[in-house]
């Protein structure tokens, strides 16, 4: 399965230019930055709306049975199929949970184990001791389609036919499978179907409008830390106002990676294992930026030790530099808003006190 997009590693990009007008700004300088005039955005755009589902499982037809753990937050045993495997898409709501409904496109976070319908068992996140993050425009349709429409804490049970999974074989490629042998170009699953135990532990909630506005007076109470920005780079606008970077004419990227937490937020401490809710200008040095608060993307998602935000609080602003890359061929700059953090239980996801 595929990893969430963290902010730590958004390195795909098309820089800055900027403010100046009547916006404030961080990192005070001599020279004056290069600036192309914007208004300071005070509101975040919403997410898309979801998509309608292009497939839709039955559910509750016959699946293999859970015979052993069967709580929520247990690996469970799986049985074998029975007979032949059906051509059927099929999901089993095992334990209903209250929790945020999963869209098609959403981040999630779950545990679960995968096995072959003879009961072979090829992956568990139970085995590897941690749970899986992905997007669910990521992994095979079946995955994508059964997950969507759950809710945090639910157990599912997905069976999955080849068409939906990790694709078919012709009788050929069948039989060569048959004996043993690899078949080129395909993946070692293609032609199986899959029988899948997931616990959805995490996914973001669909933000309203006026949960957005709540976010936005949440980072207007931030307090600048005083840490001093790169050589270079200017940020425009009020806190709780989309950021705007400038930069010093012929100024260049810190060759060296740097994060500096230029904002601390008053929000509550972020804690290990907390998903925190963020918006995002990123771009190359130099150049126009991008930014969650207007592209349609609104809050994104990510666990707090994977962008070492424990110990900050909600609120705070860390900003990332650091050398060129394929996608930042000037170096890279993102700007990265807290917003939100959540607490997830062995009953999935609950929202920060």
């Amino acid at each position: 399965m595929l990893k969430i997009t963290r902010f730590a590693s958004i390195l795909a990009v098309f820089g800055l230019t900027v403010v100046l007008s009547a916006c404030t700004n961080e990192g005070k300088s001599e020279n004056a930055p290069l600036a192309n005039p914007k208004a300071c955005v005070k509101t975040i755009t919403p997410a898309a709306s979801a998509e309608v589902p292009e497939v839709k499982p039955a559910e509750n037809a016959p699946v293999p049975a859970v015979t052993a753990g069967t709580k929520f937050g247990e690996e469970p045993a799986i049985a074998p199929g029975e007979g032949n495997a059906p051509n059927d898409f099929i999901r089993n709501i095992l334990i209903s949970g209250t929790g945020t409904e999963v869209s098609s496109g959403a981040d999630v976070v779950v545990n679960y184990k995968g096995q072959k319908w003879n009961g072979e068992v090829f992956d568990s996140s139970w085995g590897r001791g941690s749970t899986a993050s992905f997007n669910l425009h990521n992994v095979v349709d079946g995955w994508r389609w059964g997950l969507a429409g759950t809710h945090v804490g639910d157990r599912v049970e997905l069976v999955i036919p080849p068409k939906l999974g990790y694709r078919e074989l012709t009788p050929d490629e069948q039989a060569l499978k048959a004996a043993g042998q690899q078949v080129p170009g395909k993946h070692e699953l293609a032609g199986e179907t899959l029988v899948f135990v997931v616990d959805v532990v995490f996914s973001p909630p669909v933000l309203a409008e006026t949960q957005l506005a709540a976010y936005t007076q949440v980072l207007s109470k931030s307090m600048p830390t005083g840490a001093k920005l790169p050589d270079g780079l200017k940020i425009y606008c009020q806190p709780g106002e989309e950021p705007q970077p400038a930069y010093v004419e012929n100024s260049k990227v810190p060759s060296q990676p740097r994060t500096v937490w230029t904002m601390e937020g008053q929000g509550r401490t972020i804690e290990a294992g907390d998903q925190i809710g963020y918006v995002i200008v990123y771009g190359s040095w130099g150049d126009a930026p991008k930014s969650t608060w207007t592209n349609g993307s609104s809050v994104s998602w990510a666990q707090a030790e994977d962008v070492q935000a424990v110990g900050k609080k909600v609120g705070s602003r860390a900003v990332l530099v650091g050398p060129p890359n394929e996608s930042a061929p000037r170096g890279v700059v993102q700007i990265v808003d807290i917003v939100d953090a959540m607490s997830l239980s062995d009953k999935g996801a609950v929202p920060a006190q």
